[in-house]
């Protein structure tokens, strides 16, 4: 029956709402279990072993399979963090050598200004390459203030462009602002990764 199905599954949904069951003495379904979820998960599908089981109710044979998932989801141990606590660890991967060897050669040159330049990411697609990298940060309060340094050089081009930024990182916003040659501040464009980046760049002063 697609209404009982539907209705189950909302159950589903609601107990996946609650935080999952780790270990002994955690909550299920909003409430903490009575008993130890070893003894609970045989009897899950089938009576109520603790509160949150007792949500789950239906037809039996929807209630099984509902179940049989469930269980899985609830008793897999972990095997990767959540992405929002991995993200907390981000850091800038090892420079690569061959931009390593670009940036001696811009440094040599003179079109990258001198300084302890640190590597920060970098792409590379059919019609562009860009490297990023940051130096001379310094905090006050909230706000981390560094040069940044942006390599880039389009499809068809031998020569590199290389752009110098004054720019700050805003801890308690997580975000970047640029200063612009009026001396003012003002936002840098955002990525779905400058909140890390932000996060990184603060731990490091």
């Amino acid at each position: 029956d697609p209404a009982q199905q539907s209705s189950v599954k909302g159950q589903v949904r609601r107990l996946l709402l609650f935080q999952p069951v780790q270990q002994r003495g955690q909550i299920l379904g909003g409430r903490v279990v009575a008993q130890p979820l070893q003894q609970c998960v045989p009897r899950l599908c089938h009576r109520p072993c603790s509160s949150g089981a007792a949500m789950l109710s239906g037809p039996r044979p929807i209630r099984r399979r509902l179940c049989g998932l469930l269980l899985a989801l609830l008793t897999a141990p972990l095997t990767a963090p959540h992405p929002l606590l991995a993200s907390e660890a981000w850091a800038p991967a090892a420079e690569p050598e061959a931009w390593r060897i670009r940036r001696d050669r811009l440094l040599a040159s003179g079109r990258l200004p001198a300084a302890d330049w640190v590597y920060m990411d970098s792409m590379g697609t059919d019609r562009l390459e860009a490297g990023e990298y940051l130096s001379n940060p310094g905090r006050s309060g909230d706000v981390v203030t560094f040069e940044a340094a942006v390599m880039l050089r389009r499809a068809g081009e031998r020569a590199w462009t290389v752009r110098s930024i004054p720019m700050r990182a805003r801890c308690d916003l997580g975000v970047m602002e640029r200063r612009n040659e009026s001396g003012e501040w003002g936002p840098y464009p955002g990525r779905p990764d400058t909140a890390v980046k932000v996060r990184w760049i603060c731990r490091q002063s």
